[in-house]
């Protein structure tokens, strides 16, 4: 419940009035970058090599595959609506992975209304007049934004907070990237999205968007992507004793190995788990 001097205020309200804070700062960034793009400050390269370059395109599908398809799905149907994205049981099927790159190429990255308006002749598809791919690499560039900023922030407001446990596990919502790939934070996706071989004169991006006010910042931490159902105790236990500390002392920012291959990374792991250990305010009582 929230209280103050001369109103009580239910939590469904405070809730309520949260979500509506997050909601306009969503719609300044979104707005914001928009204008920006329409005013020709932030662009594609003319030719949208994200279109036009097979090699270019193959790659930034790869790139946007990198999101759990739980979300990517989530967003996609955000961004461009359609029956056909609701989510379903069959997520993480390969049939259901090709029919989203399959969304990604057809439609994310393409605008039926440009190509008809661009088109020489209406009845041959492939050929435009001047000026088709640059219109849609703005409109190819404000979906993307859009998209990585509403996974961004609907994956902080839906996280469970670690004072409550491992976030995907035992509770908040599905990590926003897969384990298996190496993109894990939105920022990093932008980086490898919007590259230099696609964006039109940018020096720091990153920085760039921060100045016009699209601000992205979750980043998914190793410890939350482990398994830790045993398989091996004598290999793994310094590792989960570790994540079991981190968490009892809400602090999961250690540089701990969670791939012990060689000895050296075994007694980093243990010098770590001491540091955490004296660090945490948890007692431990032991008993005989």
């Amino acid at each position: 419940m929230c209280e103050s001097p001369n109103i009580f205020i239910s939590s469904v309200s405070c809730r309520n009035w949260y979500f509506g804070e997050e909601l306009s700062k969503i719609q300044f960034s979104a707005v914001s970058i928009l204008q920006n793009i329409d005013e020709g400050r932030l662009k594609m390269k003319a030719h949208c090599p994200i279109v036009t370059d097979f090699g270019m395109r193959e790659k930034v599908v790869k790139v946007l595959m990198c999101y759990n398809q739980v979300w990517l799905q989530i967003g996609l149907y955000i961004i461009l609506g359609g029956e056909s994205l609701l989510p379903n049981e069959n997520s993480n099927s390969k049939q259901h992975t090709a029919f989203l790159k399959m969304v990604i190429e057809k439609q994310l990255f393409a605008h039926v209304g440009l190509a008809r308006a661009y088109a020489y002749n209406k009845r041959v598809d492939g050929f435009y007049r001047p000026g088709y791919y640059e219109t849609l690499g703005n409109v190819i560039l404000k979906r993307f934004l859009l998209l990585v900023l509403i996974l961004d922030r609907g994956k902080i407001q839906s996280s469970l907070p670690i004072n409550y446990g491992i976030d995907g596990k035992d509770g908040g919502s599905p990590l926003l990237f897969n384990v298996k790939c190496n993109i894990k934070s939105s920022r990093q996706m932008i980086s490898e999205f919007l590259s230099s071989e696609v964006m039109h004169g940018e020096g720091d991006l990153l920085a760039h968007l921060v100045i016009v006010g699209y601000k992205v910042s979750y980043q998914q931490i190793p410890q939350i992507e482990y398994d830790l159902r045993i398989r091996d105790l004598f290999q793994e236990k310094s590792i989960i004793y570790i994540i079991m500390m981190e968490f009892m002392a809400f602090d999961t920012g250690s540089d701990t190995h969670l791939d012990m291959l060689l000895n050296w990374m075994k007694r980093h792991n243990v010098t770590v788990h001491c540091m955490v250990w004296d660090m945490s305010s948890t007692s431990v009582v032991w008993k005989a």
